[in-house]
């Protein structure tokens, strides 16, 4: 600390206080402090806190302490040094009671361990007991069902006895009635003819039957080969009919270019004879046009030359028809 006397500046205390440096001997550092601090009754401390400056403070006898800022603490009050060692004391206290209380809560982690340890196994125990009361309610059903099963197989096994006592009856009885038709048939079959004659008349009926399937057979080939020619003839007769149209429109045509030629002949004839005196080139073009008037006269003789054949076929054709 560095020396702070008195300042000759310094507020002084309210009047008729006393200071504390003049009842206390200190260090000379500490003799500014005791002179702002006065001595008062506890009874005026609270009256002349408002009298005092910035940094004076009024203590009593009894430990009060009433500060310029308005701070105050009752003579009852802690120290700190007594609030430190108080609160080390709590602090120990509350230590052991940490401890205790971890101590606790170990042995409450451990319970609750074991508790939910007994808690699973119960749990495991209830599902076992309820999977095994399943398991006794399941053998239970199946026990019933397996009794109305027998049951039924009860019912159905007297019905099945019953059923075959009625069809043992029924048997016997067409036992009976097929013994009595038994006899009738032997004496019916030793009052019977030979069957030798029946024998021979069923061969020759089956050989009458084959020789009819033969012919048969033979009619159907014929009358199958007579609607193929048949058909043959038809096609064969529209096609000379399509050539004789052919040959009919064509000889037609012929007829046609013959006029045509015979009117181009006319005209040249008129021609030759107006032109007696022309040059060679219309003697060719005139021997040309008889080439062609030639030429067409043949071709209208091969036209009905071919169309008098088709005739005579058609005709041929119709007779064999017929």
């Amino acid at each position: 600390w560095g020396e702070s006397g008195i300042q000759p500046g310094d507020a002084a205390l309210p009047e008729g206080v006393k200071s504390l440096a003049s009842v206390v001997h200190a260090p000379a550092q500490l003799a500014r402090r005791l002179a702002q601090t006065g001595i008062v009754d506890a009874g005026d401390g609270r009256r002349l806190q408002a009298l005092l400056a910035p940094g004076q403070r009024l203590v009593s006898r009894e430990g009060a302490l009433w500060r310029w800022d308005g701070f105050t603490a009752s003579a009852d009050a802690p120290t700190a040094a007594a609030q430190r060692l108080a609160q080390k004391n709590r602090l120990a206290e509350l230590d052991a009671e940490a401890i205790q209380a971890t101590l606790i809560l170990r042995q409450a982690e451990e319970a609750l361990a074991q508790a939910e340890q007994a808690l699973r196994l119960a749990s495991e125990a209830e599902r076992n007991a309820r999977q095994a009361g399943r398991d006794a309610q399941h053998r239970v059903d199946a026990a019933r069902n397996a009794l109305a099963e027998a049951e039924r197989a009860g019912g159905e096994l007297q019905s099945r006895r019953a059923a075959l006592d009625e069809a043992r009856a029924r048997i016997v009885d067409s036992h009976e009635e097929t013994s009595a038709a038994f006899a009738e048939a032997e004496m019916l079959l030793q009052d019977a003819p030979d069957l030798g004659d029946l024998q021979l008349q069923l061969e020759q009926s089956s050989a009458n039957v084959a020789r009819d399937r033969a012919t048969l057979a033979d009619a159907r080939a014929v009358h199958e080969g007579l609607r193929r020619e048949a058909e043959a003839r038809a096609r064969r007769l529209d096609a000379i009919g399509a050539e004789r149209s052919n040959w009919l429109e064509r000889a037609e045509n012929a007829s046609t270019q013959i006029a045509s030629l015979g009117e181009r002949k006319a005209e040249a004839e008129a021609e030759r004879e107006r032109l007696a005196d022309a040059p060679d080139e219309i003697d060719a073009k005139r021997r040309a046009l008889l080439s062609q008037l030639t030429e067409a006269e043949t071709l209208r003789k091969a036209a009905a030359d071919r169309l008098q054949e088709a005739e005579n076929r058609q005709s041929e054709m119709d007779k064999a028809a017929t």
